[in-house]
Formats: structure tokens, C-alpha cells, sequence
């Protein structure tokens, strides 16, 4: 653990700039790096903050390319599993509520494809929230790089 902490360390001083722009890629180093996300995991829970790299690992994985593309041929699959992350961390008093801007939140949360609609309509829905989920995971990325 202690040669984690350095690695995080050593990520965050060669990667910082004045303008902290390469700040994000260090911590997606981090998280990329099994040790260090788990120290990272660990400070997040004791700041009540770990909900932030849950929604993180959620959200990636909902998001792979390979994942959409074996689940191509279920539209609605990806709908109920998108529905089912927006209630988890985004709905009021969820029971792993992100904090996020209220602009992303209410969009989020304001997701709710019609129960019965074509096959076309579904694929729209799922590029739609895919935009959604996008955007508030870097968003969140940003957070977590400035404040915790």
C-alpha cells in the first residue's frame, strides 16, 4: 500500500499543470491503476465520497463499447439498466445520491422513456442517456479532481 501512495503521489506531481488541465488524466491514471483506486476508494468513503467512483465504475461499464454492442439487440435491456443507475445515484435521496449540477441531474432524472414505443424509438432513448451518462461521469471526474 505504501508503494500505492507513492504512485498516486508521484501521478499527481508530474501531471498537475498551472491551469490544471492535465489533473483529469492523472486521475484517470489512478483509477486505472488497481492499488491506487482501492487507496482512493478508501479516502472517498472516509470523506463520504466513495459514491462518486461508484457512479464512476457504474457508469463505465454501462458505457463500454463491447458491452453496448452485445446488448445492440436489446434496446430495452439498456433502458431498464439506465433507468435503474438514474435511481440509484440521481433521483432525490437515492441511496448513493451524486452530487452534480442541478442543469445534469434534472436531465437525468427527467429521463423516463415511454413504456411502450418502436424499436427505433428505444435505440434513440439509449444514444440519449448514453450523451446523458457521458457527460455526468465528466462532470464528476472534474469534481473529484478539484473537491472530493
Amino acid at each position: 500500500t505504501e508503494r500505492s501512495v507513492r504512485r498516486i503521489n508521484n501521478h499527481a506531481n508530474q501531471h498537475v499543470t498551472d491551469n490544471g488541465s492535465t489533473a483529469l488524466a492523472s486521475l484517470e491514471q489512478v483509477l486505472g491503476d488497481p492499488e491506487a483506486k482501492e487507496l482512493f476508494r478508501k479516502w472517498l468513503f472516509r470523506e463520504f465520497a466513495d459514491e462518486n467512483l461508484m457512479f464512476i465504475d457504474t457508469v463505465n461499464k454501462w458505457l463500454d463499447e463491447e458491452y453496448q454492442r452485445r446488448q445492440q439487440h436489446h434496446p430495452k435491456q439498456l433502458i431498464n439498466e439506465a433507468v435503474a443507475i438514474i435511481n440509484k445515484f440521481f433521483v432525490p435521496n437515492a441511496e448513493f445520491e451524486v452530487c452534480m449540477p442541478s442543469a445534469i441531474s434534472a436531465k437525468l432524472r427527467d429521463f423516463q422513456p415511454r413504456a411502450k414505443c418502436a424499436r427505433r424509438n428505444l435505440r434513440e432513448h439509449v444514444a440519449h442517456v448514453f450523451d446523458l451518462f457521458r457527460c455526468a461521469r465528466q462532470t464528476t471526474m472534474e469534481l473529484l479532481r478539484r473537491d472530493p
